[in-house]
């Protein structure tokens, strides 16, 4: 599993990262994970997010941040939501995490690799 935390639908960074993992959708799939992002905001935001650039994978809505705040997703400046991606292998072993608000397409690169390495 590739699941990855991202601060805002339809905001520049996180559309880039978002576009990122859809763009290497097909190799993630080869090595035989799954993609999620997670963010705090609506189903109904991330319905129009997933349609408008084709993502082809789900994203959970964490409104609350529950689940954000289970995997202590380090929050950025000013209390911005965090921008982290985790590698998780299918025993449940945490296999990377990777934490960069500012490398949008860096999250994907690591995830592809992470994976490889593990295959």
């Amino acid at each position: 599993v590739v699941l990855f935390f991202y601060p805002k639908d339809n905001t520049y960074g996180c559309t880039k990262e978002a576009c990122s993992f859809r763009d290497n959708y097909e190799r993630i799939s080869e090595l035989d994970a799954i993609v999620m992002g997670v963010s705090g905001d609506s189903a109904r935001s991330h319905e129009t997010f997933v349609k408008q650039h084709k993502l082809p994978f789900p994203l959970l809505s964490d409104k609350e941040g529950k689940l954000r705040s289970g995997l202590q997703v380090p929050k950025w400046y000013f209390g911005l939501p965090g921008r982290t991606t985790y590698v998780i292998s299918k025993e449940g072993v945490i296999l990377d995490v990777f934490d960069s608000q500012i490398g949008f397409n860096q999250h994907v690169t690591r995830a592809i690799k992470v994976l490889e390495e593990n295959k």
